[in-house]
């Protein structure tokens, strides 16, 4: 069931709106079933979104306590983590386009909704937002990383003897440690032939060791 928020003033054109979805729903060819929860205020609409999660907003910009530019930014505000579609009659297509550039996904002409339309559009607009988000996640991680790598890139204190770092904190711990802490390296521990002839001598081979000199 993908949950719909309707943000509309009018009372006719939320009944028109439930109307389609209702034919969306009794259509056998669309997958997806809908339920409609309506607001006629933006107020409303906030109080909605803190009691509920939706998989898409559907937002007339006109709203009796919110007005064009106001209503997107609020929007953007409290459902930054909903896909938008805007709603606007014909003549305010200009807003509904600017909208889109300042992250909204879709808009539709109120006089040309059909379930078809509306069925595509939300679709559309969920799918849109998903890469979006991905995208930013990505670039989320990217930050992270070269963060990682600045870390490690700077001047870092080591112990002349132990070879130990101290770290931001001025705890002292292990090359190995640190390193794992901040970065994605991870170490597996063994010995090398020296320190294993130093450490085991009876368990290296006469032979192994003249070939590892060389």
């Amino acid at each position: 069931m993908i949950k719909i928020l309707l943000v509309e003033d009018t009372y006719p054109d939320r009944v028109l709106f439930k109307k389609i979805v209702q034919s969306i729903n009794e259509t056998e060819t669309i997958p997806e079933s809908y339920s409609v929860t309506d607001a006629d205020t933006l107020g409303t609409a906030i109080q909605w979104m803190t009691l509920d999660s939706f998989d898409v907003v559907f937002l007339d910009l006109h709203l009796p306590d919110s007005f064009g530019g106001e209503t997107i930014e609020r929007m953007r505000e409290f459902a930054a983590a909903t896909p938008i579609v805007i709603m606007t009659n014909l003549d305010n297509d200009t807003i509904a386009i600017d909208s889109l550039s300042k992250g909204f996904q879709d808009y539709m002409v109120k006089e040309s909704i059909t379930p078809h339309l509306l069925h595509r559009a939300e679709k559309y607009a969920r799918e849109r937002f998903r890469i979006v988000m991905e995208k930013e996640k990505l670039i989320h991680d990217l930050e992270e990383a070269l963060a990682k790598v600045n870390t490690l890139r700077r001047l870092i204190p080591i112990c002349a003897h132990c070879k130990k770092i101290r770290d931001d904190e001025g705890y002292w711990e292990q090359v190995d440690h640190y390193i794992s802490q901040h970065s994605d390296i991870k170490f597996s521990h063994g010995l090398c032939p020296e320190c294993m002839q130093k450490l085991y001598p009876e368990y290296i081979d006469e032979n192994d060791i003249r070939e590892n000199d060389g």
